[in-house]
C-alpha cells in the first residue's frame, strides 16, 4: 500500500471472511489534498480491517498505520538481488562505450521517475553548478516520467544536452549502475529508497535527502545531505569526490538484511506462521 487512501480490499476481505488480512506500507507521503484527507481517515480505522502490519521501514509504518499500531507490526526489509549489483569493470567499460563516455569522465547517476516526488529539478541545478567547477562531468538518468520535458527545457536553457544523457526505462539497471561514480536521490519524500541500496551494492557513493529514511544508509558508502539549504552541500560533495576504485559489497547488503533470499525467507516464516 502506498497510502490509507485506498483500503477497500482489505473491507472487501474481511466480510468475504478471509481470517489474516495483511497492510504492507512502502511510502511516506502520497500526493493530492483530497488523498491525504482520505489516508488521515482511513489510517484511523484501518485496525478493523487489517490483522497484520508490515513495511519496508519504520518511517513508512508510523505514516501508515500510527505510532500505536506500529509498534505491533512487523519490519520486512526490501531485498535485492544483491549479487547481480557485484562491481564488474568489464560491465562498466562496456555500458560507458555504448554510452560513448570517457574513462576520465565523472558519471554522475540517477534512477528512478522524473516526477515531483523524487526532486528532479534539484538533480539538474546540482548538475548545472557541478558542471561550473568540474568540467569533466557528464549526467546518466536513468528511467522517464511526466517532467521529462520540464527537464530537457533547463538543459536546453543551460547549455547543457550534451553532457546530458538519458537511457529511459530499462531492465538492466545493475549495468548502468556500473557506469556510474556517484548516485544522487534528492527525493522529497521516500519509503525506503530502494535504489539507495542496489547503488550501495554495486559500490558507488550515494548521496541521499534527509527526507530518506535512515534504514537506507547501510555502508558507509552513503551520505545523507539535507535539501531545505539549497544545492551548496550537494554540489560540494560532489566536486570533491573522486572516481573510486568499487569493491565488491554483496557481504555488507547480506549483513544488512538486504538480500532477496534472506527477506523471502522471513516472509515465507511470517505466511507459515500465519
Amino acid at each position: 500500500m502506498s497510502s490509507c487512501s485506498y483500503i477497500d480490499p482489505l473491507i472487501v476481505a474481511k466480510k468475504a471472511g478471509v481470517p489474516c488480512r495483511i497492510a504492507h506500507a512502502h511510502n511516506i507521503k502520497c500526493a493530492g489534498k483530497l488523498r491525504n484527507l482520505v489516508h488521515r481517515i482511513n489510517r484511523k480505522k484501518i485496525k478493523r480491517y487489517a490483522t497484520l502490519y508490515l513495511a519496508c521501514s519504520n518511517d513508512a509504518g508510523n505514516w501508515m498505520f500510527l505510532p500505536e499500531k506500529w509498534k505491533k507490526g512487523i519490519l520486512i526489509k526490501n531485498g535485492i538481488e544483491s549479487k547481480k549489483y557485484i562491481f564488474n569493470m568489464q560491465k562498466r567499460k562496456n555500458i560507458r562505450t555504448i554510452l560513448k563516455i570517457n574513462k576520465d569522465e565523472f558519471v554522475i547517476g540517477y534512477v528512478g521517475r522524473f516526477t515531483e516526488q523524487k526532486n528532479p529539478m534539484f538533480i539538474c541545478e546540482v548538475f548545472k553548478e557541478v558542471k561550473q567547477k568540474r568540467n569533466n562531468v557528464k549526467l546518466l538518468l536513468v528511467g522517464d516520467g511526466n517532467m521529462h520535458n520540464q527537464m530537457d527545457e533547463f538543459f536546453e536553457r543551460e547549455f547543457l544536452k550534451d553532457d546530458v544523457i538519458y537511457t529511459g526505462i530499462v531492465e538492466n539497471v545493475e549495468d548502468y549502475m556500473q557506469a556510474m561514480d556517484c548516485l544522487v536521490l534528492p527525493s522529497l519524500f521516500e519509503g525506503l529508497g530502494i535504489v539507495a541500496i542496489e547503488a550501495q551494492a554495486s559500490g558507488l557513493p550515494t548521496l541521499l535527502s534527509d527526507k530518506v529514511p535512515k534504514e537506507a544508509v547501510i555502508t558507509k558508502l552513503a551520505k545523507i545531505l539535507t535539501i531545505d539549504n539549497g544545492i551548496e552541500c550537494w554540489v560540494e560533495y560532489i566536486i570533491n569526490t573522486p572516481i573510486i576504485k568499487r569493491k565488491n559489497m554483496q557481504q555488507e547488503i547480506i549483513n544488512a538484511g538486504y538480500d532477496i533470499e534472506m527477506t523471502a525467507k522471513r516472509l515465507s516464516e511470517i505466511y507459515l506462521n500465519i
